[in-house]
């Protein structure tokens, strides 16, 4: 089956070129619910838009449309309509192919190809794939639009997505999947490689939302700059690879007793004194676990005036016997 037997459309006259015979920039990231939609339009459409690719001394650099061809591929196509753009002649090139040395490519393919990612909308691992590509193009100024795309917007933001590419797969793997955000790397990056990896094992084993991941960091980042803390041992000893597995809440609860130990000691002896009170199944006692707010909350479910009156009679009873309640407004440190 070869390609020039469906129908496509293009702008330019391209000319059929074999699949086998292109090279790839690193900018797209597997997704298999979008692929199996791509190979299904492939399939019915045919190919509407060619394949853009920049010429070099070796085989051509696909600048557009290298998902398109890897379904075309698993399709079964041999060759696909491929526009050839040359730089301009007044341009040096500036990036060299990882796995072909001799195939140069110039600023404005790599913005091209960039742009042409953007476009489509990606997940924040193609984000940094793209901004470390676009890293090769520095000394031209990075367009307002790019930055818009990207979801950037800052120098500082740009620099940590084009690092946060060279980390190791699970990294990028767990950035496209949602497990990991650019924030939370940013917040590691002080942190030692094997720190990271715990890190990231933990977040893959709860599957905490950005703001809780945030909260966590903030944490370790503590306990690293005041305690000294080797955070690779210290998270294998609290979260062992065989244990059970556990909910965020623990989680949270585990790291929140690591950071500030004497607060933890503090709100788990208020809750036991909670408990020593015996309050109706139906009544719920609380206080600010900050420790900053010296109110308590009592929250009471009835059903009836009468159930309310008898569940109030044994709040009153039940706080009035051994003087309990005045024991949880005690802060005690030691």
């Amino acid at each position: 089956m070869d390609l020039k037997d469906r129908p496509f459309a293009a702008a330019l006259a391209p000319v059929f070129w074999p699949i086998e015979n292109l090279l790839f920039l690193r900018l797209s990231y597997p997704d298999s619910r979008k692929d199996e939609l791509l190979e299904s339009s492939l399939g019915t459409l045919g190919l509407l838009r060619a394949i853009v690719a920049a010429p070099t001394p070796v085989l051509p650099v696909v600048l557009s449309g290298a998902r398109r061809v890897r379904a075309l591929k698993k399709l079964g196509f041999r060759s696909a309509p491929l526009i050839l753009l040359s730089p301009p002649p007044d341009e040096s090139p500036c990036f060299r192919h990882p796995e072909e040395p001799e195939a140069l490519l110039h600023p404005s393919g790599l913005e091209l190809a960039a742009l042409e990612n953007l476009e489509r909308g990606l997940n924040p691992a193609e984000v940094s794939l793209t901004a470390a590509l676009l890293k090769h193009t520095r000394g031209r100024p990075l367009t307002e639009r790019m930055l818009s795309l990207m979801s950037l917007g800052q120098e500082r933001r740009f620099e940590a997505a084009a690092r946060a590419a060279l980390l190791p797969p699970p990294f990028l793997e767990a950035l496209a999947r949602g497990r990991l955000d650019l924030g939370n790397l940013m917040a590691m990056e002080s942190f030692f490689a094997a720190e990271k990896e715990e890190v990231l094992k933990l977040f893959l084993r709860v599957g905490a939302g950005s703001q809780r991941r945030r909260q966590w960091l903030e944490y370790l980042g503590d306990l690293r700059l005041r305690d000294a803390a080797d955070l690779e041992k210290l998270l294998t000893r609290e979260f062992p690879p065989d244990e059970p597995p556990v909910s965020e809440g623990e989680v949270h609860w585990r790291l929140f007793r690591m950071r500030f130990p004497k607060l933890a000691e503090t709100l788990q002896k208020r809750r036991a004194r909670i408990r020593e009170l015996r309050l109706p199944p139906k009544t719920a006692l609380s206080l600010d676990d900050s420790l900053e707010d010296p109110e308590a909350s009592l929250k009471i479910r009835f059903s009836s005036p009468r159930e309310l009156g008898e569940t109030l009679e044994r709040v009153r009873e039940g706080l009035a016997e051994d003087g309990t309640l005045l024991k949880l407004f005690e802060t005690e440190w030691d």
